[in-house]
């Protein structure tokens, strides 16, 4: 636009109509507290157990799914959960011999 067409519009382009202001946040920064430590093995059996308690209903699953002829896929998915920053370790979830033989 023009200095002509500007100087016209005084409205559209108004001059020294703001300040700078020093900014300073009073945001508190929120800490999670730290997880409990857990006991491993009570933990572990309860797991089990709960997988213990879904094998006669993956069971039910399987002859249910080899009735509707599927061949791939058979059974249950289980979906594992942890905290946001807890790395759920899958590895020691496989059904792999612990002598390091494949």
């Amino acid at each position: 636009m023009t200095d002509q067409r500007r100087a016209n519009l005084p409205h559209l382009f108004p001059k020294n109509t703001s300040s700078t202001d020093p900014f300073t946040s009073h945001r508190v920064p929120v800490r999670q507290a730290p997880l409990p430590d857990r006991d491993r093995a009570q933990h572990g059996n309860a797991l089990q157990g709960q997988i213990q308690q879904l094998r006669p209903i993956a069971e039910q699953a399987k002859e249910a799914q080899q009735a509707l002829g599927i061949q791939d896929g058979i059974g249950l998915r289980i979906q594992f959960e942890s905290f946001n920053d807890v790395k759920l370790a899958f590895e020691s979830l496989a059904n792999k011999p612990k002598d390091g033989l494949k």
